[in-house]
């Protein structure tokens, strides 16, 4: 049976990503900074990576973005899945 860890929100996990891809701090810095596995903190830079691919790639084709309330809570419930 697996366990529940830490629950991060929204704003902290973006917060971190800003740090490592903005800011240049590696991701040991920030695991020990705010104690956070390093390999969270790499899934959620991967999942922020794949998610501005996916958003460029319906930029470039031309496919307008649901932004409806429904399709940000899916796409936010696969993104903490994921997370």
């Amino acid at each position: 049976m697996r366990t529940m860890g830490k629950v991060f929100c929204a704003e902290f996990r973006d917060m971190i990503v800003e740090l490592h891809l903005v800011h240049g701090k590696s991701i040991k810095w920030l695991a020990d900074e705010y104690a956070v596995s390093a390999s969270t903190i790499g899934r959620w830079v991967t999942c922020y990576r794949n998610k501005r691919m996916l958003d460029a790639e319906k930029l470039s084709k031309g496919v307008p973005f649901d932004n409806s309330p429904h399709n940000k809570k899916c796409i936010n419930s696969s993104i903490n899945k994921v997370l």
